[in-house]
C-alpha cells in the first residue's frame, strides 16, 4: 500500500502523510492517470530516477491532503514549499525509500525522515553543541545524533530562513518523555534578537525515524 502512514489528531490542526516508495516510476504515473491528477510541473526536467519518483509521490500526497480539490505548490525565495489556495504551513521530506509531508492549519511546522546508515557519526561535530553533549548517550550516541539532526532539520524547515547555524542557533533539549519507539521535547531557535521555540515529536517506524516540529508561542526578548 503506497500510503504507508497517516497521522491525524482531532483538534491538533496538523496532519502527517508518508508514502512508501515501492512502486516503479511507471506505476506512479499510472496512479496519477487513474486518479486524473496532472503530472507535476518540472517533472520532465529531473534527470535522476529517484528524484522523479519522489516528485510524483509528493504530488500524490498533496492531492490526498487537499482531497483532490485542486492545488498548486510553489517555493519561496529560500526554497520553503508553500501550498497556494490552501491555508496553513506545509513541509516535505524525502529519503531513499519514503516521502513525508506535514501540514498545519495555523502554525509553522517541519518534518524530517531519516534512515540511519552510520554516516551521521562523521559530521556530528558540526551540529552538536555543548548543551546537547550533556544529555546524549555516550555509549551509543548514533541514535541521539540522528534525533538531534532530525529535530534541527525540522526547525530549519519550519523557520524557512537562510543563514541558520545548526550548532549555535538551534538547541535541542533532552526528550522529556520517551521510550524505545517515540518521545517529545523542545528545541529553541535563537539568532540575534529572534527567539522561537518549537515542540518536537519523534517516532521510529520500521526502518526509519520520523521527526516533526510545531511552533510554540514566540519568546519576546526583554531589553537590557
Amino acid at each position: 500500500m503506497p500510503l504507508l502512514h497517516q497521522h491525524t489528531i482531532t483538534g491538533s490542526g496538523y496532519q502527517i502523510l508518508i508514502w512508501n516508495l515501492t512502486e516503479t516510476e511507471e506505476e506512479l504515473l499510472m496512479f496519477l492517470n487513474t486518479h486524473t491528477i496532472s503530472i507535476p510541473e518540472g517533472y520532465f526536467s529531473i534527470k535522476h530516477l529517484l528524484r522523479r519518483k519522489q516528485k510524483l509521490a509528493t504530488h500524490l500526497l498533496i492531492n490526498h491532503l487537499t482531497e483532490g480539490k485542486g492545488f498548486q505548490i510553489t517555493y519561496n525565495a529560500l526554497g520553503k514549499p508553500e501550498l497556494l489556495n490552501h491555508c496553513g504551513s506545509i513541509s516535505i521530506s524525502h529519503s531513499p525509500h519514503h516521502v513525508g509531508l506535514i501540514h498545519h492549519t495555523e502554525l509553522k511546522t517541519g518534518i524530517d525522515l531519516e534512515e540511519p546508515d552510520g554516516r551521521i557519526l562523521n559530521i556530528a561535530g558540526r551540529f552538536i553543541n555543548e548543551e546537547e553533549q550533556k544529555w546524549l548517550n555516550f555509549e551509543n550516541p548514533e541514535k541521539d545524533y540522528y534525533l538531534i539532526w532530525g529535530v534541527k532539520e525540522c526547525a530549519f524547515k519550519a523557520i524557512g530562513g537562510g543563514g541558520i547555524d545548526f550548532k549555535n542557533h538551534l538547541k535541542v533539549g533532552k526528550p522529556e518523555s520517551r521510550d524505545n519507539l517515540e518521545g517529545t521535547g523542545t528545541v529553541l531557535f535563537t539568532k540575534s534578537l529572534e527567539m522561537q521555540p518549537f515542540r518536537y515529536y519523534y517516532r521510529y517506524l520500521e526502518d526509519y525515524l520520523l521527526v516533526y516540529t510545531i511552533a510554540l508561542k514566540p519568546i519576546i526578548p526583554t531589553s537590557a
